[in-house]
């Protein structure tokens, strides 16, 4: 009687463990099936990533040209349900502060030549702002 009760006992927990070993499987399953599904973008924003540092740094040259080495740059994106990027690229430094006449035209001459340069996407806006 004593080794009836023992071997029952032994197969309800061996069916726990089996029951707890499936369990662990299917999510472990799971886990691993959903971050293979969005490497797809994680690609892609690696990619949207390293174009954006490019842009970034090419505005920190062009202002590193015009006197404004030391400016901070900050280049924020939103991404609308199309997929279109738009992007604002505000610029802060000294010099660019005020209304006075120097530097509106170093705004304006700043503003030209930011525009000349490749934007990080093809189907993107970029709005181009200046604090001081």
């Amino acid at each position: 009687m004593k080794t009836k009760l023992v071997t029952v006992r032994n197969f309800f927990y061996a069916a726990a463990l089996l029951v707890i070993i499936i369990i662990i499987s299917l999510a472990i399953k799971g886990t691993v099936h959903s971050m293979s599904s969005g490497s797809h973008g994680q690609i892609l924003n690696g990619y949207y990533d390293e174009a954006e540092d490019e842009y970034r740094q090419s505005v920190k040259e062009i202002l590193a040209g015009n006197g404004c080495g030391n400016a901070g740059v900050m280049l924020s994106v939103v991404v609308d349900a199309d997929g279109i990027r738009r992007y604002s690229l505000l610029i802060n430094h000294r010099k660019l502060s005020g209304e006075n006449d120097s530097s509106v035209a170093k705004k304006e001459e700043l503003q030209s030549e930011i525009e000349k340069l490749k934007p990080p996407t093809d189907n993107c806006e970029i709005n181009v702002s200046f604090e001081g």
